[in-house]
C-alpha cells in the first residue's frame, strides 16, 4: 500500500509563503486537512514534527487514516523521516515530501517518490478544493442522463393517474 512521509513543519512553513489560504494555518489545522486528505486518496499519511507536542488537546491520537510522529528532544524531524526512509521494505511505495537537502537525498537513493513542499501545497489545495466540490455537489441521479425504464415510467403514469396501457402520448393531451 502506498503512503506518504510528511515533513510537517518543512510543509507547514512553505504553505505560508506560498498560499494565502493557508496563512493562519496552525499545526492542528494542518493536520486535520491532513486527515482529509489521506481519507480522499485512501492511503496512510505520517506527518513528522519536531520536538514534543506544545498543544496539550494535540497530543492524543490523530485523526485516521494520519499518523502524527514527534522527534523528541534527542532527535530531529529530518533524522526520524530518514530513519523511516532507511528501514522501509518498500520504498518505491514510498512519497516522500519535504524541500530539504538531507532527506530528499536519503529518499532518492533509497528510490522514493519525491515531492517538494511547494508542489505538495498547491496539489492538496487542488485536491480538497475538488473533495468539498464533490461533497457538496453529489452525481446526479444516471436516471437524468439515461431516461426511466419501462417498468418506472409505467410506475409514475399510474401514480399521476394515466392509463400506461393507452397509445396515445398523455403529455400531448395535457398540452391541448
Amino acid at each position: 500500500m502506498a503512503s506518504t512521509i510528511i515533513d510537517g513543519y518543512n510543509v507547514l512553513h512553505a504553505s505560508r509563503w506560498l498560499s494565502s489560504s493557508w496563512k493562519g494555518v496552525d499545526r492542528r489545522r494542518f493536520c486535520m486537512l491532513l486527515a482529509q486528505l489521506a481519507k480522499h486518496r485512501g492511503q496512510k499519511i505520517t506527518v513528522v514534527f519536531d520536538a514534543f507536542p506544545s498543544d496539550p488537546d494535540f497530543s492524543g491520537p490523530a485523526p485516521a487514516p494520519l499518523e502524527v510522529i514527534y522527534s523528541g528532544h534527542s532527535r530531529t524531524a529530518d533524522d526520524v523521516i530518514i530513519q523511516m526512509v532507511n528501514a522501509s521494505s518498500g520504498p518505491r511505495d514510498l512519497t516522500v515530501v519535504s524541500s530539504d537537502r538531507q532527506i530528499r537525498s536519503a529518499a532518492k537513493r533509497r528510490g522514493c517518490k519525491l515531492v517538494r513542499a511547494g508542489e505538495f501545497i498547491k496539489s492538496v489545495a487542488s485536491q480538497l478544493a475538488q473533495a468539498k466540490h464533490l461533497a457538496d455537489n453529489p452525481a446526479e441521479p444516471t436516471e437524468k442522463h439515461k431516461g426511466l425504464t419501462s417498468a418506472q415510467t409505467r410506475q409514475w403514469l399510474i401514480e399521476f393517474g394515466l392509463d400506461p396501457d393507452q397509445d396515445d402520448d398523455p403529455y400531448e393531451k395535457m398540452c391541448r
